[in-house]
Formats: structure tokens, sequence, C-alpha cells
């Protein structure tokens, strides 16, 4: 973290640091030549590489956004890094409204109108990047963006008033 001369101002780069440590330690894995493994940096940046014995991937599990007691749903990860962000964990609440911890560098400002964001990608780096990249954008300028990208997808966990999420 870094702390910037204006008061309450930081700069904190977890958002990409664990899924450089992560793409870092798959690199080392690889080079000892470990073909199955599954490295995880907090639950937010997760590479599975190869596959667990008698399975065709690592089965992972996204917490539902709004209830981190729950799973959303289970995925399968081989030779491919999930990375997470979302408002869960990290955000605020003025006025009754609560504020993601994800800025918008367009207005300085909260992103709003995403709960969560999974991207599916080649590495922990990218991974970090885009996760936080799509939280921003949002799903309609996050599909145009996709477009753009290779081995990559990209997961919206979205507020509805009458589930929590869709």
């Amino acid at each position: 973290t870094i702390a910037l001369d204006e008061a309450g101002v930081e700069l904190d780069l977890g958002g990409i640091a664990k899924g450089y440590a992560v793409d870092r330690v798959v690199e080392l894995l690889k080079r000892r030549e470990v073909a199955a493994a599954l490295v995880s940096a907090g639950g937010s940046t997760i590479y599975g590489l190869g596959s667990p014995p008698a399975a065709a991937a690592w089965t992972v599990t996204l917490q539902d956004p709004t209830d981190s007691r729950k799973t959303a749903f289970s995925l399968g990860l081989k030779d491919r890094a999930l990375s997470v962000a979302g408002s869960s964990e990290k955000s605020f609440e003025a006025d009754g409204v609560r504020y993601s911890h994800i800025m918008d560098p367009r207005t300085g400002r909260p992103a709003q109108g995403v709960l969560s964001v999974a991207v599916l990608t080649t590495t922990g780096t990218a991974g970090d990047a885009l996760d936080n990249a799509f939280f921003v954008l949002g799903p309609e300028q996050g599909r145009a963006y996709l477009h753009r990208l290779h081995d990559t997808e990209v997961i919206f966990f979205l507020p509805d008033a009458s589930h929590g999420w869709r």
C-alpha cells in the first residue's frame, strides 16, 4: 500500500499483486515439473494448474455476492486463472447507500451497478487487471470490450431486488 500526501488517500496494489504472485508460483511449479496444483491467493485469485487425479479440472466455487455463507455456483479450472472483484467484502455505506471500494476513474467515485465480477483467463495478473476493469465498465460496455480479448470469459453478478443478484 502506498500512502499519499493527501489525508485519507492511499493506493493499494493488492488488486493486481495477488495475480502476479499467483503467476510467479505457477511458473515455479511448472519449472519443477509439477503437473497439478491449485494456487490460491486468498480466494480472489486462483489458478488451476492441470487437474487433480481422476478429474477433468479443479472445482472452485464462486461465493454468493449477497450472502457469503452461500455458493453462487461452481466451475472447473484447468490451466486457467479465476479472478474475482466485488463489493461484498470491501465496501462502505453512506446515507443508506452501499458503495464499492472499486473506483471509476471516469468519475472519481465508487463504481456502482455491479455486485461482483468473475474473470476466467490465462493468467492471474490479467485476471486481476480485468476484473476491476469489467466491474467499472458494467455488462454492456464490458461486452464490447470482451470481444477484443481472447481466452477470456466474464461473469457479472448484478443487483436484483427480488433475489439479491442475477
